[in-house]
């Protein structure tokens, strides 16, 4: 596992916002190697997790679910959604969790750059993880006013409510109602 030492900080603060994260077996085929979501709860296997940062990643898509669905996410999210919110009302491209890992991992006190590894989000995705980095850093993501849409942070200028003295990266909230 790339930087274990980020481990511990990431669990206290899944715990500390309600997110059930627990060592145990991972299947081989799992999303993202030694990481799956079961009932709601991340399951994680140490020796098979490329960085504590998939576990931030993976959380910010338990979080943005509203809470009556929560507990019946496992294995494939896309696939659970798609059976709980058949109309789609639930706003679930990637750009919500990349929005709310990065600012999970600066609270859980991590540099947020682990949570963007080569392995996940590079090139040969199509992705340009600094590009990434700067539009979150300057509160341009687009993940982020999907974010305050659903409640859990006030959208930074120049999308938000400028007087706000609180906006995105704070948090107003963690998990969505």
């Amino acid at each position: 596992m790339q930087h274990p030492e980020t481990l511990d900080p990431v669990l206290k603060f899944l715990s500390a916002v309600g997110i059930d994260c627990t060592a145990g077996a991972v299947p081989g085929d799992s999303f993202l190697p030694g990481v799956r979501m079961e009932a709601g709860q991340l399951i994680y296997d140490p020796d098979q997790l490329t960085s504590p940062g998939d576990l931030l990643h993976e959380a910010g898509h338990i979080a943005i679910v509203p809470a009556r669905f929560r507990s019946q996410l496992s294995g494939n999210i896309d696939a659970c959604l798609a059976k709980l919110d058949p109309d789609g009302s639930i706003n679930h491209t990637d750009l919500v969790p990349i929005a709310w890992s990065y600012t999970a991992a600066l609270h859980a006190g991590i540099d947020p750059r682990l949570v963007f590894d080569a392995a996940g989000y590079g090139a040969d995705k199509g992705n340009d993880i600094a590009l990434i980095l700067d539009q979150l850093q300057m509160g341009l993501f687009p993940g982020i006013s999907m974010l305050a849409q659903i409640g859990l942070c006030s959208a930074p200028p120049p999308f938000g409510d400028g007087t706000d003295p609180r906006p995105y990266p704070i948090m107003k909230c963690w998990l969505a109602d």
